[in-house]
């Protein structure tokens, strides 16, 4: 996914173009400022694609990043949800399975402390 649409780069495209259309269009004839404004609108409208592929790949980035835990925001080094870590946080994904009492208790605390540590970064 890419941030935002194509449009942002027709538009860009369509601005610089006629930009250099009109600042052209007094010194060269018609033809030859069309041209180079063809050629701005399509070098504009490439630029634009690429810088919305990185801002998408960076936006990714941290989403994934945020998502793992590893939040770009230094608001703290706190990985390990409230005490609880990676070997407390790994359960049976066997749906067949019934939990026990005290695996049910554990299966809570975590859900509980990560909708607490979730809030607490908005």
């Amino acid at each position: 996914m890419m941030a935002g649409t194509m449009w942002w780069n027709f538009f860009a495209g369509i601005i610089a173009g006629l930009y250099v259309f009109v600042l052209s269009i007094g010194m060269n004839s018609f033809y030859t400022s069309l041209f180079r404004s063809v050629l701005i609108f399509l070098l504009i409208f490439f630029i634009m694609f690429v810088i919305r592929s990185g801002l998408s790949y960076i936006l990714k980035q941290n989403q994934t990043n945020k998502g793992l835990g590893q939040s770009t925001d230094k608001k703290g080094t706190h990985s390990d949800h409230d005490g609880l870590s990676e070997k407390n946080n790994h359960f049976s994904a066997d749906p067949g399975k019934k939990m026990s009492q005290q695996e049910a208790e554990r299966t809570a605390e975590v859900l509980r402390n990560l909708l607490n540590h979730d809030q607490d970064a908005d």
